[in-house]
């Protein structure tokens, strides 16, 4: 069985995928025309039938990136999507592009590796990247175009550094809450009470807060990528959720939406647009951070002090997990361990001291 299917280009121009089945699986390759899809099928069902077909070997790093990506884009999430597309243009695609796939050596990767460190970038960027490559190859193995990956053997740059966790006290909350700008206050709630991501934050609707039940429900993610607005599900699945509301937080929202009502969005701009990361940042929070006092602070450091509150209060990881969305209560154990293990001591002492 073989077919020819026409992949549409930007700009209106078209390519040609032949793709003929061989021993029960698809073997395919674009070509500009689609006279010379049809003469590449004919050739291959004939080498097919004469018993003397072989998987090519010449396909480029740049052609089957191209395959790769018409095949496997569609699961992702578009920020993914969007990340993958631009490390493969900026890093891969112009030092491996033109050579053959068997051709491509750990000596290659580890020069591109290297570039990326003189470039200045974070050894998890690079690891990202890296990651990307390794999807890329690892999908031209299981289609046999290759026996072995090139990243084996390549060392990654380790991140030394110690990340902080930085929590805030309730004073210091109450304080960057005054110090922003009052249409952006609810952005220091909905973060440093309840933990939720920027791009929650950005994504949430007026109908997804329910003042009558007291609940906050995070079922979509406003993300900024290069200058495009992307709206879709949260991060991972456990970010969809629904947070119950304390009164006093709750009247604080109440009062953000009475005051600034948004149409599209609980927390908008004041012309109507919807908050972006980096003009946010630079325009309203940082302001607010340095009259605050509280040099260093970013806006993570709200979402780990709502944990903060919750292990003060000696929350069980998994509460703690589900309020703030993350995929895993182990995810939650290697991010806030230490700090939760002292949780768990305070509350050791106390059931020890209805025995003494």
């Amino acid at each position: 069985m073989s077919w020819v299917e026409t992949l549409n280009r930007p700009r209106g121009s078209k390519r040609y995928r032949a793709v003929v089945r061989v021993h029960g699986r698809k073997v395919s390759k674009s070509f500009e025309t689609k006279k010379r899809a049809e003469e590449w099928i004919t050739k291959t069902q004939r080498e097919v039938d004469l018993g003397i077909w072989a998987p090519e070997s010449d396909t480029t790093f740049a052609e089957w990136v191209e395959t790769y990506q018409e095949r496997r884009e569609e699961s992702k999430r578009e920020t993914t999507k969007q990340r993958d597309a631009g490390a493969l243009r900026k890093w891969w695609l112009p030092h491996l592009g033109t050579l053959r796939l068997t051709a491509i050596t750990a000596k290659d990767v580890r020069k591109v590796v290297g570039l990326m460190k003189r470039e200045g970038l974070s050894p998890k960027t690079i690891r990202t990247y890296v990651g990307v490559l390794r999807a890329v190859l690892n999908a031209a193995i299981e289609e046999e175009l290759l026996r072995k990956s090139p990243l084996r053997g390549v060392e990654l740059p380790k991140d030394q550094r110690v990340k902080e966790i930085r929590f805030l006290t309730v004073d210091e909350l109450e304080r960057l809450a005054s110090a922003i700008k009052p249409e952006y206050r609810a952005t220091i709630d909905l973060a440093g009470r309840l933990g939720l991501r920027f791009g929650e934050i950005a994504g949430l609707r007026p109908c997804d807060v329910d003042f009558d039940a007291g609940v906050v429900s995070v079922v979509q993610n406003l993300t900024d990528v290069d200058g495009k607005l992307f709206l879709g599900p949260p991060k991972t699945e456990a970010g969809t959720r629904i947070i119950r509301v304390g009164p006093s937080t709750m009247a604080r929202l109440a009062e953000h939406a009475e005051r600034f009502p948004g149409e599209a969005f609980f927390v908008e701009r004041p012309d109507g647009r919807p908050l972006i990361r980096r003009t946010f940042m630079r325009w309203a929070f940082r302001p607010a951070v340095e009259r605050a006092g509280l040099e260093g602070l970013t806006f993570h450091h709200l979402r780990h002090t709502a944990v903060g509150f919750m292990i003060e209060d000696d929350a069980h990881p998994r509460a703690i997990q589900q309020r703030v969305g993350h995929s895993s209560s182990r995810v939650t154990m290697d991010v806030y361990g230490k700090y939760l293990s002292t949780a768990d001591e305070r509350l050791a002492n106390r059931l020890d001291e209805r025995f003494g």
